[in-house]
């Protein structure tokens, strides 16, 4: 850079310096009546930028008090970053915005001004980058930017899309100046400050224009009447005045102008004459004398402390606009020492950077930290060394600048890379050179100084079974295209610890090539993630095997079989290496097979309770987990040391009927057991539970089944000493032996078979197939369907194989016998042949059969049978008549039946029995009689004549108690017309007595009253105190409601908690009595056990015929009456009128109607414009629906809301109401409307939805409304409602996003404990309070009252219903913050509310 440029660039910064000093003393222009808020890049020397005392100065400002002072109007003047100023400018908060680029995104929502000033925008570049020329050398380099600048839609527009936004131009300068960028795109003017203010104009060229921008003046979108007063005002700055500010702003000297410069070059050149050598001097002494005073005014500018030192330490000179920065004042320091005055760690890092600067002669870096009177503060320093004379003590200059802002940022971006374990990383792909911070050396365990400094390196500690995959995800990522990368893989750190990272990271910068030539990213540990995966993995796994050993466990029937499996199972599950299963036997826990690694070996160990792990089991029935069984108290030492375990779990196994039925235990699992372990294993040892049991019952089956054989055998063995069949064969199956038994039962003649044929020949081939098959599976080898099937289990288990089965005769003929088949031996034990016993048992089964069928009738039959002999005297009795008449067999043997007799009947009864017993032989119907207790029961009696040639012998009679019968009779006869709970009448009872008094009353023309009574607030009790509670409170307001009327008066229960009461001949006046006694004595409190409650009720009267002819009519105008008495505050009774009947029609038809008002398009929204009371700023709008009724017209919303909340067509209506109310808000914004907060109401039904979060996060994702621009209104009613769940719903909606307020405020019950923990915005005061603001000091108080609690709590306040400006006024006095009403706005539809939006934006 030229020694003219530096010049032109030292006199630029000092006089804009000096300059704005000078701008900050002048007074204030007076305001005006009109204020035009303007605002503006705060940054942007000499444009705009700020002095040494904070105050705005600089060219424009100057500008715009001239405009001010020729247009009248105040302008408000917003110094910001430019990202704030261009959000004020979205936001609505800003009517003009200045130095702004005229740009195709900006063009949607600004109208501008012509251009005033021109401004190159220039690309400039370290200069130890060369090349860099135009745009397309620009490409693979990350170019620095300012957030919010044109020049990056420039930039993306050219294709130059790797970009860093920094926050201002000092910080896009400091951190090119740091090298967080080597490129950066800046509008000249500031980088020719910014530059030089950093000591950088020599590290950096300008490389080339990207374009010249214009600055403009900006308006809202279609502003025109701003726009035309912001010309008018320009307009009418004179020429001169602009000459001025530019020659105060812009103005070069004399000696340092492009022409002036030049032609001093020249003239200094070309003439060498005294007269223009002294006009130099002169000249020369008047630059010198600007340039001190413009040195001095950029001294002053400085805000950072300045000191001359020497090398001792010693300070010589300070600066420093603040003084606050000091360790002590600045007459305090000049002369001491830096030891003297720091703390000796702070010293010794000046010191050191003195020495640094005294060897190289700078020093930069350095930092040290100090504790000063606004709390502990970081300082960097750098150094300097003036240039002295030979032999004079060198002296420098040292700049302390304030980076404890920065070093708070570092502290808290290292917390939350220490807390996410997070890395970040650079690798220069160039030198193989890879940059992160020290969280890495502690995620590989290394020390300084022993990280991997290249990617090779690095690799070497990533796990083989990843490094491949690894290296060939990174190459791909760095192909052009520039993905953000991300794999996770497993490093082995120097401990050999395996850690899993997820790395992410993307190429940062290319070369002209395209190759890329830096890539950053980070890398975060997810062990834990890992090990969570790994966990869940295990326990699927476990709960796949536990599934798969459950059934096999459940497929078995064979004890000792499914107790090896379960050690199987459990060791396979919880990887344990050995264990064993017990069973309990004569209450001992009984080992008997040990799984040692899968060899089963025998052993024989036995446990009492208390004795060893098993013993204490035995006892507890709990599990036991040790992972010490050496040390452990329970453990047998003996065993463990003859079976050599470490650790235990010993799991009981227990059946459903809470029987003990054994136990397993397994050893030796490596890692040791845990509570997790004994989980599975319970589940295990729950499957085997349900394996025993089934199995002890099939072993008690096969019991029983064997008796019965042995029993059946027995028998056979009598009857085969008269007449059986005896077969002998051969060990190969001929007959040998055919007896004149087997002869006659199976009709073949012995000669026809006896060497001839085997037995098989009797047998149905099917059965010898099946019976083949069964003995295949029960002796484990294959038995051949023919004559081995008949006698392998003989031969195979020594023993007589004894069976019934079936024989076919010659004849075709099939008969069940019983066959004993036996094992012939020889002298010598060997096999001789086989004996085979047939017995013919049809005829003994089939009387066998019917015998036992009539025994078991007689004995286990439900009928009670007594039969006597021919005289009456009974002679058999079965157990059903002792159990029903309680006479055992013993008592009523010998005796007449008519012991029985209870006494109910008489003669007549008796002789008609006994008359058709003679004359039919039978006879049958209901008869009672009395027990052996006395008790008398009803019976259904038979009683049948037996005759033996032709004479009577028996009579048998067979009766049944039919006692529950009678019960059940009058219990469903009592259950048909009374309430269980209270026994008052049922409205089936009901409906016949008022069907009997309406016709009575009808006859006798005698009024009637009809009462629908239904308990206040009684759902309370039953939500609160339990239906137990509840049904208690209803018995006894039935008691004292019965108690009230007159015996002729009907009490009825309909249900739940409403009853009717019918009071026949009773007029309007009489009524009204029985009304106010029920009041009365429903009113008292109830006692209920600990409670005592108190239930009021309402009452609603009808009367015949007046209100009703029928019992429909009357309930029905009844409970109409009844609903009137709730509105009127409970506790009260109503009669019904007309009018009642009217508006529940009208209600009814309005229900039916709103069914369809949705499909239809009747409903409809409307938007009430909200406005901010200061300055009267149009904030928002609350959605309010309405309904077009194609006949009735309008109807409210106070009519028509509640119907839908009780009908349940709140839900659908709400949901379409809140989803077009966003959508519309969403359309307004594209539009280019301000943006605006739409407010919509939520029901109490819509706020207890579950989903209602859920919906509203649907909603706003699928109309694109972001979530800040909702505010969702809940009543104070429907809050307190059920404020825990109110509570936690808000959380849920206020992470959404969504601004939350409490509708209608101070108009009923509120908590303030529960008030302070809603999250809620904003509190709206009811108009109830706002309509008599300028005449009632209750109201008056009231909206003070909850202003000053909204603010204290940290809320806004909206009044809704302002319609004066009084009410305004008295509002903005007490600090409410918005309000709405008709002063305003009525609600406009869509259309009419934009267009009122557009038109005050013109305003």
């Amino acid at each position: 850079m030229s020694i003219a440029r530096r010049a032109h660039r030292l006199f630029l910064v000092v006089a804009t310096l000096l300059a704005g000093v000078a701008a900050a003393g002048e007074a204030a222009a007076p305001a005006a009546a009109a204020v035009l808020t303007v605002v503006i890049d705060d940054n942007y020397p000499p444009y705009v930028f700020r002095a040494a005392d904070g105050t705005l100065t600089g060219y424009l400002v100057d500008t715009w008090k001239l405009w001010e002072k020729g247009t009248g109007v105040q302008v408000d003047l917003l110094g910001s970053d430019w990202a704030t100023a261009q959000q004020r400018m979205t936001d609505g908060r800003a009517v003009v915005i200045d130095t702004v680029f005229r740009t195709t995104g900006r063009e949607r929502t600004l109208d501008y001004s012509p251009p005033y000033e021109p401004i190159p925008v220039s690309i400039y570049t370290h200069k130890d980058i060369g090349g860099i020329v135009d745009v397309e050398t620009l490409r693979g380099f990350l170019v620095g930017v300012k957030a919010g600048d044109a020049c990056v839609e420039k930039l993306v527009g050219a294709g130059i899309s790797t970009v860093l936004p920094f926050a201002s131009y000092q910080a896009l300068v400091s951190g090119a100046v740091e090298g967080k960028v080597r490129v950066f795109c800046l509008d000249e003017p500031p980088a020719s400050y910014l530059l030089y203010l950093n000591n950088a104009d020599s590290l950096f060229n300008k490389a080339f224009t990207l374009y010249t921008g214009q600055f403009h003046r900006a308006v809202q979108k279609g502003d025109a009447a701003t726009l035309a007063l912001l010309q008018r005002g320009f307009a009418g700055i004179s020429a001169e005045e602009e000459r001025d500010l530019r020659q105060k702003w812009m103005g070069t000297p004399l000696g340092l102008s492009p022409m002036a410069r030049y032609l001093g070059y020249a003239l200094l050149v070309g003439s060498l004459v005294g007269a223009l050598l002294l006009l130099w001097v002169m000249t020369l002494r008047r630059v010198v004398r600007q340039r001190t005073a413009q040195l001095e005014a950029t001294l002053e500018a400085i805000p950072d402390p300045m000191f001359e030192v020497g090398l001792d330490g010693r300070y010589h000179d300070c600066h420093s606009p603040r003084t606050d920065l000091l360790a002590a004042p600045p007459d305090r320091l000049i002369g001491r020492l830096i030891a003297d005055t720091l703390p000796p760690e702070a010293a010794a890092t000046c010191l050191s950077a003195l020495r640094e600067a005294h060897e190289t002669g700078h020093s930069l870096g350095h930092q040290f930290e100090l504790q000063l009177a606004r709390g502990s503060s970081w300082f960097e320093l750098s150094v300097a060394r003036k240039p002295a004379r030979s032999g004079e003590v060198p002296r420098f200059i040292a700049l302390s600048r304030d980076i404890t802002e920065r070093k708070r940022a570092e502290a808290r971006l290292r917390m939350a890379t220490e807390a996410t374990q997070l890395v970040f990383w650079e690798l220069d792909l160039i030198k193989d050179r890879i940059l992160y911070d020290a969280t890495m050396l502690q995620l590989l365990g290394l020390d300084h100084g022993e990280e991997p400094a290249s990617s090779g390196a690095l690799m070497e500690l990533v796990h083989p079974d990843h490094r491949t995959a690894l290296i060939e995800r990174f190459q791909e990522a760095m192909q052009p295209g520039d993905p953000v990368f991300g794999f996770e893989h497993q490093i082995v750190n120097r401990s050999g610890q395996c850690i899993w990272l997820q790395t992410r990271g993307r190429v940062a910068q290319r070369d002209a090539t395209g190759r890329a030539v830096l890539a950053v990213g980070t890398a975060m540990n997810i062990s834990e993630r890992k090990q969570a995966e790994a966990a869940l993995l295990r326990r699927s796994e476990q709960l796949e095997m536990m599934s798969t050993a459950s059934q096999d466990i459940n497929s078995e029937l064979d004890m000792p079989v499914i107790l090896r499996q379960l050690v199987a199972a459990a060791l396979q599950i919880t990887g344990a290496t050995a264990g064993a299963a017990a069973r309990v036997c004569e209450q001992q826990m009984v080992f008997s097979e040990y799984n040692l690694g899968g060899r089963l070996l025998p052993i024989d160990y036995r446990f009492p309770p208390g004795y060893g792990v098993p013993g204490r089991v035995l006892q507890t029935r709990k599990f036991h987990l040790s992972n010490d069984a050496v040390h452990d108290p329970y453990v047998v030492p003996e065993i463990q040391q003859a079976i050599g375990f470490y650790n235990l779990l010993d799991m009981p196994i227990i059946n459903r009927h809470g029987e003990l039925l054994g136990c397993f235990e397994i050893h030796n699992k490596p890692d040791g057991f845990d509570e997790t372990d004994a989980r599975l294993l319970q589940g295990l040892a729950a499957s085997a539970a349900v394996a025993l049991e089934n199995t002890a019952l099939l072993v008690e089956r096969r019991l029983v089944e064997q008796a019965l054989r042995e029993s059946e055998a027995l028998k056979g063995s009598v009857l085969a000493s008269a007449a059986c069949g005896i077969v002998a064969t051969d060990p190969l199956g001929l007959i040998t032996v055919f007896n004149p038994g087997a002869e006659a039962i199976l009709g073949y003649l012995a000669e026809e078979v006896v060497g001839k044929v085997t037995p098989i020949v009797f047998h149905d081939a099917n059965e010898v197939t099946a019976r083949a098959s069964v003995l295949s599976d029960a002796l484990g080898y294959r038995v051949e369907p023919g004559f081995d099937a008949l006698v392998a289990r003989a031969r195979s288990s020594g023993v007589a194989d004894e069976r019934e089965t079936t024989c076919i005769r010659q004849d075709g003929r099939r008969l069940a016998v019983w066959l004993s088949v036996t094992v012939m031996r020889g002298a010598q034990g060997e096999l001789a042949g086989y004996l085979g016993t047939i017995v013919d048992v049809s005829e003994q089964k089939q009387a066998a059969a019917q015998l036992d069928l009539a025994a078991k009738v007689f004995e286990q039959g439900g009928e009670g049978i007594a039969i006597t002999d021919a005289a009456c005297n009974i002679v058999m009795v079965n157990h059903a008549f002792t159990r029903i008449t309680g006479y055992s067999e013993a008592e009523a043997l010998g005796c007449n039946p008519r012991l029985l007799a209870s006494g109910r009947h008489d003669g007549s009864f008796y002789q008609s029995m006994w008359r058709a017993i003679e004359a039919l032989g039978h006879w049958q119907g209901e008869i009672w009689n009395r027990r052996k207790d006395g008790s008398v029961y009803p019976e259904w009696l038979s009683i049948s004549r037996v005759e033996r040639e032709g004479r009577t012998t028996n009579y048998i009679g067979t009766f049944i108690d039919i006692t529950q019968h009678k019960e059940a009779e009058a219990s469903i006869q009592r259950l048909a017309h009374f309430d269980p709970l209270t026994g008052l009448p049922n409205r089936s009872l009901l409906d016949e007595r008022v069907r009997h008094d309406l016709s009575r009353a009808h006859r006798g023309r005698e009024s009637l009253a009809l009462m629908f009574l239904d308990l206040d607030r009684f759902k309370n009790v039953n939500d609160s105190l339990g239906h137990r509670i509840g049904d208690e409170l209803l018995i006894q307001v039935a008691q004292r409601l019965k108690g009230t009327v007159r015996e002729e008066d009907t009490v009825s229960r309909l249900g739940g908690d409403e009853f009717i009461l019918v009071l026949p001949s009773t007029d309007a006046a009489g009524a009204a009595h029985v009304a106010a006694k029920l009041l009365e004595v429903t009113a008292p409190p109830y006692r209920i056990e600990q409670h005592e409650l108190s239930c009021t009720a309402s009452v609603g009267i009808a009367i015949y015929p007046a209100d009703g002819e029928s019992f429909e009519a009357l309930s029905m105008s009844a409970d109409t009456a009844m609903y009137r008495a709730k509105q009127r505050g409970r506790n009260a009774y109503c009669f019904f009128t007309a009018e009642m009947q009217e508006r529940s029609a009208r209600t009814l038809q309005l229900e039916n109607d709103l069914r369809r008002a949705l499909e239809h398009g009747e409903l409809h929204l409307r938007y009430q414009p909200q406005f901010a009371i200061e300055g009267r700023r149009l904030v928002g709008a609350e959605a309010l629906l309405r309904w077009q009724h194609p006949e009735l017209g309008m109807v409210s919303p106070a009519e028509f809301i509640p119907i839908a909340e009780e009908s349940g067509l709140i839900l659908p209506i709400g949901e379409w109401v809140l989803r077009m109310a966003v959508r519309r808000m969403r359309i307004w914004q594209q539009a280019g409307l301000p943006l605006l907060t739409v407010a919509v109401n939520l029901s109490a039904v819509q706020f207890r939805q579950a989903n209602l979060t859920q919906l509203v996060s649907a909603i706003l994702d699928e109309e694109g409304l972001p979530a800040e621009f909702l505010e969702l209104e809940l009543t104070e009613s429907v809050a307190m409602d059920s404020p825990l769940a109110a509570i936690e719903t808000m959380d849920k909606l206020r992470e959404l996003g969504v601004r939350i307020s409490i509708d209608d405020f101070g108009t009923d019950y509120s908590s303030m404990s529960y008030l302070k923990r809603f999250r809620v915005h904003k509190l709206k005061i009811d108009r109830s309070f706002v309509a008599d603001l300028a005449s009632d000091p209750d109201d008056e108080a009231i909206v003070a009252a909850i202003i000053s609690l909204a603010h204290n709590l940290g809320l806004q306040t909206i009044a809704e219903g302002v319609e004066s400006e009084a009410q305004l006024a008295f509002l903005n006095r007490k600090g409410c913050d918005e309000a709405q009403g008709y002063l305003f706005s009525e609600p406009l539809t869509a259309d009419h509310f934009e267009a009122f939006v557009r038109h005050r934006s013109l305003v």
